[in-house]
């Protein structure tokens, strides 16, 4: 089943300098992600179906970073700023 963002319900803080380096490194492995401001600072969105392969995409590219849960999802998420 295709995912849309109302499946986001985790999203990704690292350095805005890599924002779009990751962003384009999990499309090309096939995880849906968009890019978002949230509360003024940029993040990237993932369905936790795909936390496990992100962290080990992020990790061989030696990239610091956190993961949060949305809660429920993205939208609602961003709704609270």
């Amino acid at each position: 089943m295709k995912k849309t963002t109302k499946d986001l319900n985790l999203y990704i803080k690292l350095e805005q300098k890599y924002m779009v380096k990751v962003l384009d490194k999990l499309r090309k492995n096939k995880i849906f992600s968009k890019f978002f401001p949230l509360g003024g600072f940029p993040i990237i969105a993932i369905s936790e179906d795909d936390e496990s392969k992100t962290k080990e995409i992020l990790e061989k590219m030696d990239i610091k970073y956190e993961i949060q849960k949305a809660n429920p999802d993205i939208i609602e998420e961003m709704l609270k700023f």
